[in-house]
């Protein structure tokens, strides 16, 4: 059953508070902030975000640090690294991704419409830019949640590796806080080829997924327990770089290609609907309804 577990919820709870994973000793860290790490093992890259006090939650900072991080990346891929396939997880145990830090959201509400729609631009682009920059496949670790925002970054990704059992991984809460979908998830479910109808439900409802939910679904890859999520990632893409690589990085991209052709149109429709309701009197009551684990009563449409 799709169901959010007491785990989602605190993790969706926890944001509103608050604004390396290691494979064998042959691994080099090469470039790194506070917030994201890179680190390579032979053919296989590890990107990491890296606020585990927050549940991984993403922040403008966040946001700054990573596209900063993928354009070195990118350089690096196009010049001198002999790297194949990247993983891309959250650090700790307990989440990929809070999501979009609520805290930040709701101070949005101070700003003018086109303001935001700034804003939001900005910070989807700064995270869905690795679609566009890495030449080779990017796998998401989701040992445990991906809410929001970091479901949406989950599925920019071009595969998935998830926990088994009732681990909530895909969270679409965006209804329950009181606003529509961002970052390119309407788009991006659309485009995994899900049912219409079964997308609409799990966005109008603000549903979470576990693991077997999103495998159903084909949004998952490979399943297995949580703690071996990250290895398991890791152990894909070691058998990816094993590929030919000018094989591999041609059809990544023309995966790529053949999806985004309307993704930039999507990122900004996303961006103005999301900051319409940002500038709505009750926009905080869904944020303050998950915080306090209660059902959010909104006002009216007129």
């Amino acid at each position: 059953a799709m169901m959010t577990s007491r785990l989602a919820t605190s993790v969706l709870k926890h944001s509103t508070r608050v604004n390396n994973h290691a494979f064998g000793s042959e691994i080099r860290k090469r470039l790194s902030s506070s917030l994201v790490s890179w680190s390579t093992n032979d053919k296989v890259g590890t990107i990491t975000l890296k606020s585990p006090k927050t549940f991984n939650a993403l922040t403008i900072e966040m946001g700054k640090d990573f596209e900063a991080l993928i354009g070195k990346i990118e350089k690096e891929l196009y010049n001198e690294s002999d790297v194949q396939a990247i993983v891309l997880c959250g650090e700790g145990d307990k989440a990929f991704s809070a999501g979009g830090n609520l805290e930040w959201l709701h101070s949005l509400s101070d700003n003018a419409v086109h303001n935001n729609v700034d804003n939001m631009v900005q910070f989807y682009s700064s995270f869905i830019c690795m679609r566009q920059k890495l030449p080779v496949p990017v796998i998401a670790a989701l040992q445990g949640p991906a809410m929001g925002a970091g479901a949406c970054l989950a599925l920019s990704c071009d595969l998935r590796v998830a926990a088994s059992g009732d681990t909530p991984v895909l969270g679409f809460p965006f209804t329950k806080l009181g606003i529509p979908s961002g970052l390119g998830g309407m788009y991006m479910l659309q485009q995994a080829g899900i049912p219409s109808a079964i997308a609409t439900e799990i966005l109008l409802l603000g549903k979470t997924l576990t693991g077997e939910d999103a495998q159903e679904l084909g949004l998952v890859n490979r399943l297995v327990s949580a703690d071996r999520v990250k290895e398991e990632a890791h152990s894909l893409a070691e058998e990816i770089a094993k590929m030919h690589p000018v094989a591999v990085r041609s059809m990544i991209r023309n995966f790529r290609r053949g999806k985004d052709q309307g993704l930039v149109d999507a990122l900004y429709r996303d961006a103005y609907a999301q900051a319409v309701c940002y500038n709505r009197k009750d926009w905080g009551v869904g944020l303050n309804a998950v915080a306090a684990k209660e059902e959010a009563n909104f006002d009216p449409y007129h």
